[in-house]
C-alpha cells in the first residue's frame, strides 16, 4: 500500500464560517444557553478558532472574499505524512491559497472552471478514480 491521499476541500474544511456572535466574543461560548447545540461545536476542544484573516481576490469573480483559517490546524494537515491535494470549487486559485496559507500543495483539476463543467460529479469521480490505486484516501 502507498503513502495516503488525503484530499482537502477549502470551505468549511480550513476556511471556517464561525457565528458571528461566536467572533465577536473572541471563541467564548458562556452566553448561549445551555442545551444550545453550538455550545459544543464551538467548545475549545471540538475546534480550532480562527487566527488567521485574509481578503483574497476571486479573478473569476471579480470580488475579494475574507478567508479565516487556524494556522495550528494548516500546520498540522501540511506535516502529515500524505500526498496532499486540493479538491475544491476554490481551484483555480489554489495558488492564492497556498500562499495565504504557507503551503505548497497541488490542484486535482476535478471540474473545468471556465464551463463549470464537471461540478456536480467531479469530486465522486475524483474519489472513485483514486481508489483504484489501493491507497488509503482520508
Amino acid at each position: 500500500m502507498g503513502r495516503p491521499l488525503l484530499f482537502i476541500d477549502f470551505d468549511g474544511v480550513i476556511n471556517q464560517f464561525p457565528d458571528d456572535k461566536v467572533m465577536r466574543r473572541q471563541g467564548r461560548t458562556g452566553w448561549m444557553r445551555p442545551d444550545d447545540p453550538h455550545r459544543a461545536a464551538y467548545a475549545p476542544d471540538n475546534w480550532f478558532r480562527p487566527d488567521r484573516r485574509e481578503r483574497l481576490l476571486v479573478r473569476d469573480l471579480g470580488r475579494r472574499f475574507v478567508i479565516r483559517w487556524n494556522a495550528e490546524l494548516v500546520a498540522r494537515l501540511d506535516a502529515l505524512d500524505a500526498d496532499k491535494w486540493w479538491l475544491s470549487t476554490w481551484q483555480p486559485e489554489t495558488g492564492r491559497l497556498n500562499r495565504a496559507l504557507g503551503v505548497d500543495w497541488p490542484t486535482i483539476r476535478w471540474y473545468d472552471p471556465v464551463t463549470r463543467d464537471g461540478i456536480p460529479t467531479g469530486k465522486r469521480r475524483t474519489i472513485l478514480d483514486a481508489l483504484k490505486q489501493d491507497r488509503p484516501i482520508v
